[in-house]
């Protein structure tokens, strides 16, 4: 049996393409997690935002004005409890 120039380079060819494909599904494999971890932060983010406006806008129903500089404050306070939580864990 011979192999022609042809289906040599046909052969060369799926296997290249084979070997980018399993790369590529690889780097995926790679990333994954990352992207999971991301997507829950934006989920938590946003949550916690959320949670941060409706806890303001209760605190300060009478005063709706000041709502917007409070989401900052609760939010900046948020922030130094969760570091210092996490700094005590250690």
């Amino acid at each position: 049996m011979t192999v022609t120039r042809n289906d040599a380079a046909t052969a060369l060819h799926d296997v290249d393409s084979a070997r980018r494909h399993s790369l590529t599904l690889f780097k995926y494999g790679l990333a994954g997690p990352y992207l999971l971890l991301w997507g829950v932060l934006w989920i938590v983010a946003g949550a916690v935002g959320a949670g941060l406006a409706a806890l303001a806008l209760g605190l300060f129903h009478l005063t709706p004005a000041h709502v917007p500089l409070m989401v900052p404050v609760l939010g900046g306070g948020a922030l130094i409890l969760g570091g210092l939580w996490m700094r005590s864990a250690r």
